[in-house]
């Protein structure tokens, strides 16, 4: 088992200039103010970055730093990763990834009381706003609260 890792005193750099990672393999992780959102490994972090599988969703659910912790033993690679998924939580790490759907149907949904409940209930337990948790979920809010 590895050490504890103390996520808040990696180096990082804002979400939107993730340009400026470092060309260094190791394990990422992706932030919005304190909620940690997402926890990966590459080979090269900057070159990951580039195009990113899930960097629209972190950018609508308001990412605002990349983390990093540089790590080069190739042979406990996958291991590290998921012993920090498992420290640390993250949020998404928690979900399949569902690509966005390129055309989006709207619609209007009423719900009781009792389900709205359930939503918030559900958002909170993870950290995030109800817009946050809808929007991860493939929806969105036409308004934070009615």
């Amino acid at each position: 088992m590895t050490q504890p890792v103390d996520p808040r005193n990696l180096p990082s750099v804002p979400f939107g200039q993730h340009r400026t990672l470092p060309p260094v393999a190791g394990i990422y992780l992706v932030w919005q103010a304190d909620t940690l959102l997402y926890l990966g490994k590459a080979g090269n972090i900057r070159r990951r970055w580039e195009s990113h599988h899930r960097h629209s969703q972190l950018r609508d659910l308001q990412a605002d730093r990349i983390a990093w912790m540089p790590y080069t033993d190739l042979l406990t690679f996958d291991e590290m990763e998921r012993e920090l998924i498992d420290q640390l939580e993250p949020v998404l790490n928690r979900q399949p990834f569902t690509p966005p759907v390129e055309r989006y149907e709207v619609v209007s949904v009423r719900l009781k009381t009792s389900e709205l409940e359930s939503i918030k209930a559900a958002a909170d337990a993870i950290g995030l706003k109800v817009s946050q948790y809808l929007r991860m979920q493939g929806l969105r809010a036409a308004r934070e609260q009615e």
